[in-house]
């Protein structure tokens, strides 16, 4: 009986500390070669942006991670996309695996796009689309 028991308990906290992770979305180019993948994951301190090792851009003087409202491919090379976006954090490097922790107060559902946008010149480098049902692909 003990050791059902404890079978049990451990296969339930296995369970527990599962995440969801989206499927793997592909970056596309704009102003500037944007390559790789990145995706989002479910953890159990909320939503976090994974880049992938594959992943690799040209560096640029103010790079930022941006949530549109606003499809990728009604996106132009110039548009400010901070005016209607949400900045989400300062890139932290041109290539590489790198993590980035989201707020939890955002609805993931009413982005389209995430992009990485040079803002102090308002270009865009590039960016991948966000599927519509995010976390169900």
């Amino acid at each position: 009986m003990k050791i059902i028991v404890l079978f049990l308990i451990l296969l339930s906290a296995q369970f527990m500390n599962q995440t969801q992770t989206s499927s793997k979305l592909t970056w596309e180019a704009r102003t500037y070669k944007v390559f790789g993948t990145c995706s989002f994951e479910m953890t159990d301190n909320g939503l976090q942006l994974n880049f992938h090792e594959d992943f690799t851009t040209s560096n640029g003087p103010d790079l930022k991670l941006v949530l549109s409202k606003v499809p990728l491919h009604k996106i132009a090379n110039r548009d400010d996309v901070t005016q209607d976006g949400l900045v989400i954090a300062r890139l932290r490097s041109n290539k590489g695996a790198q993590s980035y922790a989201l707020p939890d107060s955002i609805n993931m559902g009413q982005y389209k796009s995430l992009l990485i946008h040079c803002e102090a010149y308002s270009v865009v480098w590039g960016g991948v689309s966000l599927p519509d049902h995010l976390m169900e692909e």
